[in-house]
């Protein structure tokens, strides 16, 4: 027998909306006309500051409640509460170093892929236990798998929407393209 202990995932589905994706990126647009961007994790490119949208926040509250209700089994009535989104466009060369979102107020947090084109950064999920690295000589005598891993990257496609816990430490790998890597983030909580 099996048990799986201590384990982090992601939830990931493809949501196509292209009404949706052509609001998100006329606000990117305007808000790189107004120059409203921050430097946070991301290293070169161009990343908003927080913004604030009724349209936007109800389809990333309503895609992640339904991805997680259908993912885990709620004991009780929730509700799902957007912090925060903002867009991140990275250019070649540009990536986020890795980083977690904490915060009191913060469950899970979650990437929308607005263009994701091959090779543009890949998504990486690194281990908040740097003990798992003392595993590296089993892991080279099994089959690949998750189990034992510390590092775990994934290749978004467009549309791709992923959750994961906030305190899971990720980044984004650099873009070796010269096409733009569009995407949006935010963070959730959930309360009763």
């Amino acid at each position: 027998m099996k048990i799986t202990l201590f384990s982090d995932s992601i939830i990931s589905n493809n949501i196509k909306n292209e009404k949706i994706k052509k609001l998100f990126l006329s606000l990117l647009k305007k808000e790189k006309q107004n120059n409203n961007l921050r430097t946070v994790s991301n290293r070169g490119g161009f990343q908003t500051n927080d913004i604030k949208n009724k349209i936007l926040e109800e389809f990333l509250i309503t895609s992640s409640a339904h991805m997680l209700t259908s993912n885990y089994k709620f004991k009780k009535s929730v509700k799902f509460i957007l912090n925060n989104f903002w867009i991140n466009e990275n250019l070649k060369n540009n990536y986020n170093t890795p980083h977690l979102h904490l915060g009191q107020n913060v469950d899970f947090s979650g990437a929308y892929y607005l263009k994701a084109p091959k090779n543009s950064g890949n998504i990486f999920f690194e281990s908040n236990d740097p003990s798992r690295e003392m595993f590296e000589t089993f892991k080279s005598f099994i089959e690949p798998s998750f189990d034992f891993q510390n590092y775990i990257d994934f290749e978004p496609k467009d549309n791709d929407f992923v959750l994961f816990a906030s305190n899971l430490r990720h980044g984004v790998m650099p873009n070796k393209t010269n096409e733009k890597r569009i995407s949006v983030s935010f963070n959730l909580m959930i309360r009763e």
